[in-house]
């Protein structure tokens, strides 16, 4: 189990894998969202688990995901 923070720190979401976490991400994320174990951007754990996704984040930090990974 991982849980999704926020950039001040205030816990949003857990889930099950790292994988479940981008998903989430990619459909309800926010510029700054991370890990809590281990800090880590989930915009940069995306990148290296579904390479085919495309995103991007609004003008008030949204994500807009533009291709969703296969």
């Amino acid at each position: 189990m991982s849980t999704i923070i926020n950039r001040t720190g205030e816990r949003i979401a857990d889930v099950r894998s790292d994988a479940e976490a981008v998903r989430w991400f990619l459909d309800n994320g926010r510029k700054g969202d991370r890990l809590e174990d281990t800090g880590e951007p989930l915009a940069d754990i995306a990148a290296l688990i579904f390479e085919d996704a495309e995103f991007h984040y609004d003008g008030n930090g949204k994500v807009v995901t533009t291709v969703h990974p296969s």
